[in-house]
């Protein structure tokens, strides 16, 4: 004859409570925290419509830590080129919908141009006043 082995209600709900919990917890996943802005930095979104959310930005002159947003769906840059037309500090980049890329570029006090310089992106442009 045959036993079976009869389990309680109670101890039924525990131990699929249990594995729920377990299988919840146990991914081995490498999730990062959600980037943020640094605190005081100068932040540029890149917007729809393949254009900065301003036409025009003010810093204070040394140095100026940008923080770009991408809030679009696509692949943008963000250079900072001087009254020269000479490149200043390192490209941003920001590839997908809500990430963020941050910079430190040390500027002196004049006019800055900063614009997007993927191909086709040329309508983002937008000017940097740094007092």
């Amino acid at each position: 004859m045959k036993r079976r082995l009869l389990l309680p209600a109670a101890a039924v709900s525990a131990l699929a409570g249990l594995t729920f919990t377990v299988a919840a917890c146990g991914g081995g996943g490498t999730s990062q925290p959600a980037p943020t802005i640094p605190a005081g930095a100068l932040e540029v979104d890149a917007v729809a419509g393949l254009k900065f959310d301003k036409s025009e930005y003010t810093a204070k002159a040394g140095s100026v830590t940008i923080a770009y947003v991408n809030k679009d769906s696509q692949r943008h840059t963000l250079v900072v080129k001087d009254s020269a037309d000479v490149l200043v500090g390192t490209k941003l980049e920001v590839v997908k919908n809500n990430s963020i890329s941050t910079g430190t570029f040390e500027l002196a006090a004049g006019t800055y141009t900063i614009y997007c310089d993927v191909p086709g992106h040329g309508s983002m442009k937008a000017t940097l006043v740094v007092t």
